[in-house]
């Protein structure tokens, strides 16, 4: 019984320094929207590795275009976690001008 106490009174100590996965989906997802000029209800978000609350990578789609995210999140408890655009697939981009 004293070893459950203490298995339980560390993982509640250990849980308020967490960053869930739906918390950086939350991050995530708004920032997809924008970049893939996309209504935010239409960007789907999932984690494609590593942790919440340290590092991950996380795909999002809408509109037609994907794009990866990474985030970034500092050792503080609770951390402090950022989102950082790694790349954007179908975006419009610009042709080159016409030869003349």
């Amino acid at each position: 019984m004293k070893h459950f106490l203490m298995v339980a009174a560390a993982m509640l100590a250990t849980a308020g320094g967490c960053v869930s996965n739906a918390d950086m989906i939350g991050k995530v997802r708004p920032r997809a929207a924008f970049d893939l000029a996309c209504p935010e209800q239409q960007v789907e978000v999932v984690r494609l590795d590593g942790n919440p609350g340290r590092a991950a990578s996380y795909g999002a789609t809408g509109c037609g275009k994907r794009a990866r995210y990474e985030t970034s999140c500092n050792g503080e408890t609770p951390p402090a976690c950022v989102v950082v655009t790694q790349s954007i697939e179908g975006a419009a981009t610009a042709s080159p001008p016409a030869a003349p």
